[in-house]
């Protein structure tokens, strides 16, 4: 699936298409492992500036031999892109595109103890659970015996 986008610049149309597979979140991912990503900047009014690479020092997020959780559930890893001078390049792949997309429903399914796939609401999911989760966590930090110089304070 691609899309495309186009803006002037200037005086110059300039017309990209995107793949899919090269989104945000598959860009964060390849970053985490400390692979540099040349992506498009955009001025506070969505005008396209030009390019940026984020991560040029090649600076991983994970611990010493660790590696992306991603890359370990085989949303995306590393496929050989053929030989230069000196070894062979690789290129991260996305291997499962609607990865996101889909949460299993554990007992939802056929029979006893089954599961379907469920198309997933981020903001239903996952984001209201988590503010939900972090709400509670900064109340239980007001109402604790620390001092206040020692809580972290929430405000609405």
């Amino acid at each position: 699936m691609c899309y495309t986008l186009t803006h002037t610049h200037n005086t110059h149309t300039h017309t990209h298409t995107h793949n899919i597979a090269h989104s945000p979140r598959f860009e964060s991912f390849q970053l985490a492992q400390g692979s540099p990503q040349t992506v498009p900047t955009y001025n506070p009014t969505l005008v396209y500036q030009g390019t940026h690479v984020l991560n040029s020092n090649r600076v991983r997020a994970w611990k010493e031999g660790a590696t992306c959780v991603w890359q370990q559930h085989g949303v995306w890893d590393y496929e050989d892109a053929g030989g230069g001078e000196g070894g062979v390049d690789k290129v991260a792949k996305l291997l499962k595109k609607d990865y996101f997309q889909w949460r299993t429903e554990s007992g939802a399914g056929d029979g006893e103890g089954g599961s379907k796939k469920v198309k997933v609401d981020s903001t239903k999911d996952y984001f209201i659970p988590f503010a939900l989760r972090f709400k509670k966590a900064i109340n239980e930090g007001r109402t604790s015996r620390k001092s206040a110089r020692d809580r972290m304070h929430y405000v609405q």
